[in-house]
């Protein structure tokens, strides 16, 4: 073992000076590719990796961050605005929403009022099931309420009906001057108050054409 030890080293001492450093650089190449750009390969992966765990950490931090703002925002919605009543078969709110009426000016000492039911107008056939069910679409049913009353109790029957789950929405609000009875009397009259307050509600589908209004089977105004 020593004397082939000792002939190989004999050998490298007797060859040639570009030789031997031929073989040094012919073994630094292979441990570089053998070795050193694995390492390195490997370090690249990993962080590659990194980077894109860190994007994914990132998004969902914004993503979380935005669940949070949008819960907040219902919240404050919910705070102002009352909870909103899922939309629910036709003739079963509507029966809903006329009683609602009558609890807020009743609440309100509103005694002279007139209610006038709008035609149902279909908001949309183009419903996801789990909103208005299989074969339904959304639609909207309106009432146009007058009523005579004074700034105050304007505001308060306003907020009673944004409040109102059978209520989705106050669509419009009319008001003018009524006349004073008295020719000669310098006050001015009460104001009269014209307001639409709408629920949105599910009907069927129409059999063969899709069309866009249908007739509603509306309650008697007052």
């Amino acid at each position: 073992m020593s004397n082939g030890q000792g002939t190989l080293a004999r050998r490298w001492k007797e060859s040639p000076r570009a030789i031997r450093w031929a073989l040094i650089a012919g073994a630094g190449i292979a441990f570089y590719f053998g070795v050193i750009e694995q390492v390195i390969d490997a370090k690249n992966r990993m962080n590659t990796r990194s980077d894109s765990l860190q994007r994914d950490l990132s998004d969902m931090a914004r993503t979380r961050q935005s669940t949070a703002d949008s819960a907040g925002l219902v919240e404050q919605g919910t705070a102002v605005l009352g909870k909103p009543m899922l939309p629910e078969l036709e003739t079963d709110r509507i029966s809903k929403l006329d009683s609602r009426v009558v609890k807020v000016f009743e609440a309100h000492k509103v005694a002279t009022w007139r209610r006038v039911p709008r035609e149902s107008r279909v908001v949309s056939q183009d419903v996801p099931a789990s909103l208005a069910g299989r074969g339904m679409q959304l639609a909207k049913i309106e009432r146009d309420l007058t009523f005579e009353t004074d700034m105050e109790t304007l505001t308060a029957v306003l907020r009673d009906f944004e409040l109102a789950p059978e209520v989705t929405a106050v669509s419009k609000v009319v008001l003018k001057r009524a006349s004073s009875n008295s020719r000669r009397s310098s006050e001015p009259g009460p104001l009269s108050a014209t307001i639409t307050v709408e629920s949105w509600v599910t009907m069927p589908l129409p059999a063969g054409t899709g069309s866009s209004r249908v007739t509603s089977a509306t309650g008697g105004g007052r």
